[in-house]
């Protein structure tokens, strides 16, 4: 990735790789996310507010949840530009925009995320420092940035597919519990066929707790209609995230 400052905001260009396509050629949804959550530590490393910019402080980031709309996967050897920006404060929340867009300028992805500050010490939220909430006036106006991400979910009702899943050394970030990305495979592989055969339009995710290595896991699924799906990663009694995808009929590709 190459970087090219803009104001608050970054730019990145990239080419997809063989380890972000599936068998279909096309870049998985969890290589872009991932690939969005790479501009954002940039980002954040640029601006000063990086997880080890606020180590002394004993604060760190937390992901509360994210929407992403997916209007194409990119495939194989394909140029793509990765837009991030903060795009909000509130309270003890922060906001963050994403946008994906192919060589002609097409959105390929948009992508809306809430997160907070967790005090190290204490485990719980805190408020946004004074030299974080400083950077408000640089802020893009609200109609120049997505809509907040507002995704709440229950418990699932029933149970339609289930597996159980061991966390391993190599699903752990920096932070040394699971990485948020490994949260969304788990939660998807239960799909199965569905898979393969169809494209995934929107994922809307909820995060509530984390997980840590060797731990035994249990993403379950309960399908709402032919495209539609609720997920719960669970570990025993204790939920770690929810979420929602919808999917479409067929493999849009770029010929």
């Amino acid at each position: 990735m190459q970087i090219s400052p803009t104001h608050i905001g970054e730019t990145f260009d990239y080419t997809i790789k063989a380890y972000d396509i599936d068998a279909h050629k096309r870049a998985t949804p969890l290589a872009l996310i991932r690939a969005m959550h790479e501009a954002a530590m940039q980002n954040v490393i640029r601006l000063g507010i990086s997880v080890w910019d606020l180590e002394p402080q004993n604060l760190a980031w937390v992901l509360m949840s994210k929407y992403v709309q997916f209007e194409r996967l990119p495939i194989l050897g394909e140029k793509i530009q990765i837009v991030t920006q903060p795009s909000g404060f509130e309270k003890v929340f922060t906001y963050r925009d994403y946008k994906v867009l192919d060589e002609a300028g097409n959105t390929l992805l948009y992508s809306a995320s809430t997160w907070l500050l967790m005090n190290t010490e204490s485990r719980r939220m805190t408020r946004i420092p004074e030299n974080i909430r400083s950077f408000k006036k640089e802020i893009p106006a609200p109609e120049h940035c997505l809509p907040r991400c507002d995704v709440k979910f229950k418990k699932l009702e029933q149970i339609d597919a289930m597996e159980n899943i061991k966390v391993g050394w190599h699903d752990l970030d920096f932070n040394g519990h699971a990485n948020n990305v490994q949260y969304v495979r788990w939660m998807l592989e239960p799909l199965g066929e569905v898979l393969k055969g169809q494209q995934l339009q929107r994922l809307e995710i909820q995060f509530r707790a984390e997980c840590r290595w060797q731990e035994i896991l249990t993403s379950k699924v309960q399908k709402e209609s032919d495209v539609s799906y609720l997920h719960q990663l669970s570990k025993e009694e204790k939920v770690l995230a929810l979420a929602r995808t919808i999917w479409k009929e067929g493999l849009d590709v770029k010929k």
